[in-house]
């Protein structure tokens, strides 16, 4: 691959949200994380945890919707008039 498409496929993955996985491809992810950082490979180690950050953080973002959801719905359920149930 030539440094363009290196580029192409870089500007890509910084673009990238919403990606889930299941917990045995992050597991495995992790595991060539750790392989790459004992082989000396920085670049590939980099990219591995970087793909794990995104993978992390969009399941926290998921999370706290989920959460933000059951709170409105909570307290909507709370306030609601017995006249309007």
């Amino acid at each position: 691959m030539d440094k363009w498409s290196k580029q192409d496929v870089s500007k890509g993955f910084k673009r990238i949200e919403g990606v889930e996985v299941s917990p045995e491809l992050k597991a495995n992810i992790e595991k060539a994380a750790s392989l790459h950082l004992l082989a000396g490979n920085m670049t590939q180690y980099m990219l591995a945890m970087n793909s794990l950050a995104k993978i992390d953080s969009q399941a926290s973002l998921n999370n706290a919707v989920v959460a933000l959801a059951n709170k409105v719905l909570t307290l909507e359920q709370g306030n609601k008039d017995p006249e309007d149930a």
